[in-house]
């Protein structure tokens, strides 16, 4: 199960009464879960392993590095950050975690942290988690359960773009969630 994370703070998943009514599927909590191909892109990148508590802090001090050594190299950011993960979180509760910056082209980089790196092109199933972070956990239920319905998980990591966060209201939060898939789509759940 992945649990909740985002670029500025970290909770867990708990149930609410917005969280029992998204596993039925109203359509104001989330988008309906759809695949299509993204490219690859360059993007300035910081890895860690980060324990799952950490999820928040890590991701609020690597964007703020990420922006800033885009700012210092004159180079555009072309999209939304995000975060890369592994599909699921180790017992351990630590996990290799990519926050990135998709930029508009490569260029050498002069940061001890900050390295260049590519956010992976391939078919991905996606569903938009919408407001707070509180019950994100649901949403990647969702969309896992879609995914083994219809699809078959690739190899490759977990991406989340963060559209819309701080300083807008929580309620209006967008998060996309975008779980590598192979790309062909049928349905596992009829005999």
């Amino acid at each position: 199960m992945r649990v909740s994370r985002s670029p500025w703070g970290f909770r867990g998943p708990k149930p609410t009464s917005v969280s029992r009514r998204y596993l039925v599927g109203i359509a104001s909590v989330h988008t309906p879960v759809h695949v299509r191909v993204v490219p690859a892109e360059h993007a300035l990148v910081v890895r860690s392993q980060v324990r799952v508590d950490d999820f928040g802090d890590f991701l609020g001090e690597a964007f703020e590095r990420l922006f800033a050594v885009a700012a210092r190299h004159g180079i555009r950011p072309t999209g939304a950050p995000g975060g890369l993960y592994p599909q699921q979180i180790d017992d351990d509760g630590v996990e290799q975690a990519t926050a990135f910056v998709p930029i508009d082209r490569a260029v050498a980089i002069d940061d001890p942290v900050v390295a260049l790196g590519e956010v992976p092109a391939g078919p991905v199933a996606v569903a938009v988690h919408v407001g707070t972070y509180d019950d994100v956990g649901d949403t990647y239920r969702l969309l896992g359960r879609w995914v083994a319905m219809h699809t078959t998980p690739a190899g490759r990591p977990v991406c989340e773009r963060y559209l819309v966060g701080p300083p807008a209201p929580v309620e209006e939060y967008r998060t996309e969630i975008q779980w590598p898939v192979t790309g062909h789509v049928h349905d596992r759940s009829t005999p």
